[in-house]
């Protein structure tokens, strides 16, 4: 038996007997962002807590990013000028 054949990309969500499930990332990714909408709604309060929950993730990232930019300050003004 020859190993089913993938395309750059694709995700392999199941294989059954000599068939292959593929699925895209993007597909997949499409379908598990729209699951909270999907199952919440599309009134105001569903897409409020959508957009809570993005800015309650994206949160620690800023943190981290603007620590990095500290200390690429501090380092630069660290640094010897030539």
């Amino acid at each position: 038996m020859a190993a089913a054949p993938t395309a750059p990309g694709a995700l392999v969500l199941a294989r059954s007997h000599n068939h292959v499930f593929l699925t895209s990332q993007k597909q997949l990714h499409n379908a598990l962002a729209s699951m909270p909408l999907a199952c919440g709604g599309l009134d105001y309060d569903s897409t409020a807590a959508l957009q809570a929950m993005a800015v309650s993730t994206g949160l620690p990232f800023t943190i981290v990013l603007l620590a990095a930019c500290y200390a690429i300050i501090q380092g630069l003004r660290a640094e010897p000028k030539t």
